[in-house]
């Protein structure tokens, strides 16, 4: 059985349904801020707005798009010692190639 679903298909954290629900973010992505463009456009680009306002920090990402089941994943992370989503989340992360990371905040902040 999955611990987060209950579904009763498989075990683990998350079965393939739950999976599916977060929204992975994945490139194209503005190489600054992290949004995601919606056409096909060249790695290392940057968005109108960091273009026009660069930012105080060199890099910034997202793992998903902010829903309501990503909101619940967090939560359960922060909230109720979820930490075996701490090791699925990196290793998300890892494939990115993503490089020399400071800091790691699951955000929103305020679920």
């Amino acid at each position: 059985m999955f611990k987060r679903c209950g579904n009763t298909r498989g075990s683990g954290e998350f079965c393939s349904d739950c999976w599916k629900k977060l929204e992975f973010i994945a490139r194209p992505y503005c190489s600054i801020c992290g949004q995601r463009f919606s056409i096909k456009i060249l790695d290392n680009c940057i968005c109108g707005n960091c273009y026009s306002n660069k930012p105080n920090y060199e890099f910034a990402r997202s793992l998903f798009k902010c829903n309501e089941h990503s909101k619940k994943i967090v939560h359960q992370f922060k909230y109720q010692d979820k930490t075996i989503f701490a090791k699925l989340l990196y290793n998300r992360y890892s494939s990115e190639d993503i490089k020399d990371i400071d800091l790691i905040i699951p955000v929103p902040t305020n679920v």
